[in-house]
Order: structure tokens, then C-alpha cells, then sequence
């Protein structure tokens, strides 16, 4: 089964190891600043990592594959950060994260997003996810964020996109960052065609029955304003969308899963009703 669209970008891993470096190294800084002994004991342990999986790469021992940059190597890397901790998840040649991966995937096994003539906009890019959207031939993608790097400056809560006019809306690991999130998803309703979907995935909480909100954004938490539940579908469904959640696990076999480093965590497809 193909996990690759025709086009993607080449991999740079020396490239990525250095920024990945930088990141951690920064993460450490501002973590004893703040005195969180935890993040800095955490930072510590994939600042030394990284340049010890560099070194390991160089035998070709080729166990893992990103479907997003094409990199094969011993072991994804680790990315660590305020309130994350994950020693196998990062692709050097790209910097994409395990979630990014299963999203390419399931976004090639599971709708025509890649057909051409699809109108795609996405909220807050990775920015190697974004440069393999933008060189699919046929494809109208184009990309916003209120500050950080994107094709466009926007606001989830209005945008100036026009109403029913969007086929695909991709949003992942925004919403736990949005105050007003039921005017985010009002507004994605708004803009995508019908029959349109949106992607969609937050942080979830399984364990925690009802969504738990935060009196500010967590600076242990990546600034997340808010924890997750179970009832995340609910309100999905409350906002007007179909609900259908699937992850990795249920459309591909463990050994591709193991090889390509996908994220287990489901992954929403919120359709807006013709």
C-alpha cells in the first residue's frame, strides 16, 4: 500500500538534526529559567541523544521510513518541549512528528484529497507538511496562522474564506489551543462545501468523561487552554459535522505501522452534511 503522494520533499536529515538540536537545547534554557527541573532533566536526555542517533545512522541500518520525506534510518528521534516527552516520533529529513505521518496516510487511504482539483486549506502547518502539500501537482492548498510560519496570516475564529468553498479543511493539534473553539469549528463548518470534510485531531484524554477547561493557557502544556475528554466527539457532532473516527491502527498492519512510525491516536474525518 503506497503511504507517499507522487511528490514529496527531499529529505535533510544534517539539516534537521542541527534544528532539532537548537530546539532542545532552547527548551532546556527556558525551562531552568522557569525552574522546572523536570523539562530541563527531559531536555538533557534528547540533547544527548540526537547526536548519538546521528552517528548510529551511518551504518544504514534501515529499520524505520518517513512517507513524508522519504528518510530511512535505526530509530525516529526525540521531541521535547513544555509538557512532551517523546523519545521515537521526530523524521530527521523533515522534522514531521509520528502524527504528521498518520495523517498523510490515512489522508491517502481514506479520501481523494490527492485526485487534483481539490481546494485544501490547512490552519497552523508543520512546515514540512506544508512543503509536501504545496508540490502536489493539481492541488489548491494554501495554508494560514495567526503568528507563526504559514502562507497566509489568519484567524480560525473569522476567516476570509468564502462560504462553501473549501473541499478539505485540515486541523491538527489547534483546537486545545483556541479560547472560543466552538466559533473555530462554526467557522470550518462555514467555509467547507457540502459533502466537504475537515481533518481533524486534538489531544484526548480517554480516561476524562467531560472535557476539562483551563482557567489560562498551561505553560506546561504546550499553552493549551483546555484538556480534552471523552465527550470531544460530542462536541463535534454539536457543531454540525458526521463524525467518523479511525486511526492506523484499524487501517494498516502493525509491521507498517512499526516501520513508518504512525501514531496510534485516532485521527477525526468531520464531514459537513449535503
Amino acid at each position: 500500500m503506497n503511504l507517499s503522494p507522487p511528490a514529496r520533499p527531499a529529505a535533510r536529515p544534517w539539516e534537521n538534526r542541527a534544528r532539532m538540536e537548537y530546539r532542545t537545547l532552547r527548551h532546556i534554557v527556558r525551562s531552568a529559567r522557569q525552574g522546572y527541573g523536570d523539562f530541563v532533566r527531559q531536555g538533557l536526555e534528547s540533547a544527548l541523544r540526537i547526536p548519538v542517533l546521528s552517528v548510529a545512522d551511518l551504518s544504514r541500518r534501515d529499520r524505520h521510513e518517513c512517507n513524508i520525506c522519504g528518510w530511512s534510518g535505526r530509530t525516529f528521534y526525540p521531541n521535547t518541549g513544555p509538557g512532551y516527552h517523546e523519545m521515537e516520533v521526530a523524521c530527521p529529513g523533515c522534522s514531521s512528528q509520528d502524527r504528521h505521518r498518520s495523517l498523510l496516510a490515512l489522508m491517502l487511504a481514506e479520501t481523494d484529497l490527492f485526485a487534483g482539483g481539490r481546494r485544501v486549506v490547512e490552519v497552523a502547518p508543520m512546515r514540512g507538511f506544508e512543503r509536501l502539500m504545496r508540490m502536489q501537482d493539481g492541488l489548491d492548498y494554501v495554508s494560514f496562522d495567526l503568528e507563526r510560519h504559514a502562507m497566509e496570516r489568519g484567524d480560525i475564529t473569522a476567516m476570509h474564506y468564502e462560504t462553501d468553498s473549501v473541499d478539505y479543511f485540515i486541523c491538527f493539534h489547534v483546537l486545545e489551543h483556541i479560547p472560543d473553539a466552538d466559533t473555530a469549528l462554526k467557522e470550518i463548518l462555514r467555509v467547507l462545501r457540502p459533502g466537504g470534510q475537515a481533518i481533524v485531531q486534538v489531544p484526548v484524554d480517554w480516561d476524562l468523561r467531560v472535557t476539562r477547561e483551563y482557567a489560562a493557557p498551561d505553560p506546561r502544556d504546550v499553552g493549551h487552554v483546555r484538556q480534552y475528554g471523552k465527550d470531544f466527539t460530542v462536541n463535534l457532532s454539536d457543531a454540525g459535522f458526521d463524525v467518523r473516527g479511525t486511526s492506523v491502527a484499524e487501517r494498516f498492519e502493525e509491521a507498517v505501522v512499526e516501520r513508518f512510525g504512525l501514531s496510534p491516536e485516532p485521527i477525526f474525518f468531520l464531514t459537513k452534511p449535503r
